[in-house]
């Protein structure tokens, strides 16, 4: 406020020169060489006060130490704080499933050899599972094949609502061609100009329009499997697009979506496509029985499909049965379940290129035999815990990984016993969260929780 002009309206311009009680009064010096202090309500502000800029530093290139921790092993230790195992370091990682990851590898032979396979993996929750898929993702990735991947729940993307488990795994859809990580619209676009053995009653006319350059929106919202329906694909002027159906019995439809996806990718050049359900003992505790039936002829679909049953070929002379829990749809003889208004084979092509893997975990629910019933078509790989040996050496490895993070931390003395002491009997994401969580309070208060 000092060095400011101001008025009165009897002693005329002046200059602020001073101020007291948090600039209340004014202390101002007239032209006519008065010096008075004035209310400051009194007196009106002719020119705003000239703020001067504060000197600002220079900006300085942001500092990232070189030294002090690897943070590559960071990375990691922070993923171990959720219980997981960041997929780049799965192969590096894996303790005590020599036996678990050969049949891994046997499955992958047998699906390449027979044109499908179906893997099952049951475990306790905290077994392992996850950790198991990613393993088997890494690897179908690294081995050519396309990946993708559901992870099941009660509310969305649940076993008695067929396109939303599409949508989801189109939507996770990996594949490495050449150099380059590409997702499900790159695959279409570069099988726009592969000649189908017969017409496919969806992709065909998706790679019809892309060869035509209609590559828009509207068309991804709709082989995507998102929420299109007729009257938008009419407002578009998409008449001849088939609607992708979204009641519950539309499972033949989205098996011959996949099972023409892996044809698909076979003819660019890979070796089939990985289908991955997470979570599939969702099915186990939905609420309603007749979603749980409806859930049931869901994964009775995908095994059959990535099997190759030939019976799923054709949709001719198929004898039709009610099942009084479905609103539109039909049975047929051998018990795979139909659109009630576009039925469709279940395999475009057979065979389907398709490795299916199920994870869940075991129940008393009377679905979980009928999932154990279809899967022992497959392969079973039941998880069983880590051996004591096992834990020991995942936590020397751990301790390796959080000193090549935090050099100050030293695992010695008492909190080397105090490690081994509190995360015997653990479950493999507990364990390596409360190992992380020890090493924490140890490296910041010097102690464990149990010396305090």
């Amino acid at each position: 406020m000092i060095g400011a002009r101001v008025y009165h309206q009897g002693l005329g311009e002046g200059r602020v020169v001073d101020t007291r009680w948090r600039g209340m009064h004014l202390l101002v010096e007239f032209a006519n060489g008065l010096s008075l202090w004035m209310n400051r309500e009194t007196l009106k502000l002719l020119a705003p006060i000239e703020k001067k800029p504060h000197p600002q530093p220079p900006p300085q290139p942001r500092h990232i130490p070189t030294k002090g921790g690897n943070f590559q092993s960071r990375r990691m230790i922070e993923a171990f704080k959720l219980g997981v195992v960041p997929s780049f370091a799965i192969n590096d990682f894996t303790f005590g499933r020599k036996n678990e990851l050969e049949e891994v590898e046997r499955a992958f032979e047998s699906s390449s050899r027979k044109g499908g396979e179906v893997l099952a993996i049951e475990g306790e929750y905290g077994s392992g599972k996850t950790h198991l898929l990613d393993y088997v993702l890494t690897w179908a990735l690294k081995e050519g094949y396309a990946v993708g991947r559901a992870e099941l729940d009660r509310f969305d993307v649940t076993p008695y609502r067929p396109k939303h488990i599409y949508r989801e795994l189109i939507r996770t859809l990996r594949f490495i061609r050449g150099n380059k990580e590409i997702g499900f619209r790159e695959i279409l676009r570069e099988a726009k100009g592969i000649d189908l053995p017969s017409p496919h009653f969806y992709l065909s006319k998706a790679l019809w329009l892309l060869s035509q350059d209609e590559d828009h929106p509207a068309l991804w919202d709709w082989i995507e499997g998102e929420q299109v329906g007729r009257d938008y694909l009419n407002y578009l002027k998409c008449w001849k697009l088939p609607v992708l159906l979204d009641h519950t019995p539309a499972v033949d439809i989205y098996c011959y979506l996949l099972s023409g996806l892996g044809y698909l990718i076979k003819r660019l050049g890979g070796k089939g496509l990985v289908l991955i359900i997470d979570e599939a003992e969702t099915l186990f505790h939905l609420w309603w029985t007749p979603y749980q039936r409806i859930g049931l002829y869901l994964f009775k679909g995908l095994v059959g499909t990535a099997l190759n049953l030939p019976q799923l070929t054709e949709m001719e002379g198929k004898n039709r049965e009610r099942d009084p829990g479905l609103n539109v749809g039909w049975v047929d003889g051998e018990g795979y379940i139909h659109s009630g208004i576009r039925p469709l084979p279940y395999l475009y092509q057979s065979p389907s290129h398709i490795l299916l893997v199920l994870a869940y975990t075991p129940s008393s629910s009377p679905y979980y035999e009928g999932i154990e019933e279809l899967v022992h078509q497959g392969r079973i790989i039941s998880l069983s815990p880590l051996s004591g040996s096992d834990y020991s050496l995942m936590l020397e490895r751990l301790i390796e990984l959080y000193s090549q993070a935090f050099p100050s931390f030293q695992a010695e003395g008492g909190v080397r016993t105090l490690l081994t002491r509190n995360l015997k009997e653990k479950r493999v994401r507990m364990f390596l969260r409360e190992a992380v969580e020890l090493m924490d309070h140890y490296r910041h208060y010097r102690y464990g929780p149990q010396e305090v």
